[in-house]
């Protein structure tokens, strides 16, 4: 897989009614980060390598939907690896569920932790330091609602909960994003490796 302005990744299949419809297709969106093949979780080139070096800076796969989701649920799943040379200053997104004005997300917090974020409130793993160099499934899931939830977990790590949660504080989600997205003040440069892309209605089990 060459990766560049509207490659594919690697996916399971898609089978979310809004985000798999047809004409709807994964692109690839590079801000001060660079993307490359890598090898999966099998030994094969079927994973990405994202590297993001500037403040700000994002590496990603994204995908869109049109009018925004305003009810149901949500379930984003991803093989990931985060790199042995990886160092966050400041938060870093894993992977999101973004709409007009607000996210839900799973990142990798300064303290190496793993977070689940929403715009009322976040939540980290006090004892549970992110792994470097192992293949792990990590996935988020929310009931996009007022008063809806949200969850995450990552293999051998934390399982997250926020409950209740005002997921539609997002204004609704009109993309899903799988890779690297920094914040404005990150300062270190950030490096994970991305495999096995899902996006469902329903929940995902991790291969």
């Amino acid at each position: 897989m060459v990766v560049g302005e509207g490659a594919s990744p690697a996916v399971a299949p898609c089978d979310h009614p809004a985000f798999c419809a047809p004409g709807s297709e994964w692109t690839f969106e590079m801000r001060d980060g660079t993307a490359e093949p890598a090898l999966g979780p099998g030994g094969e080139e079927t994973a990405t390598r994202f590297v993001v070096s500037a403040p700000g800076g994002y590496a990603r796969f994204q995908r869109s939907v049109d009018p925004p989701l305003q009810r149901g649920e949500l379930h984003l799943a991803a093989q990931v690896r985060v790199e042995s040379g990886f160092s966050v200053a400041e938060w870093v997104v894993v992977m999101e569920a973004k709409g007009p004005t607000g996210k839900v997300s799973l990142d990798i917090a300064p303290t190496s932790k793993w977070q689940l974020y929403t715009d009322t409130l976040s939540t980290s793993a006090p004892d549970s330091l992110v792994l470097r160099d192992t293949w792990l499934c990590a996935s988020l899931s929310m009931g996009i609602a007022a008063d809806g939830w949200a969850t995450a977990q990552v293999q051998d790590g934390p399982s997250l909960q926020i409950e209740p949660a005002d997921t539609l504080q997002t204004g609704g989600i009109t993309g899903v994003y799988f890779g690297l997205t920094t914040s404005a003040f990150e300062s270190d440069s950030s490096e994970v490796v991305v495999d096995d892309l899902r996006v469902s209605d329903a929940p995902i089990d991790c291969p």
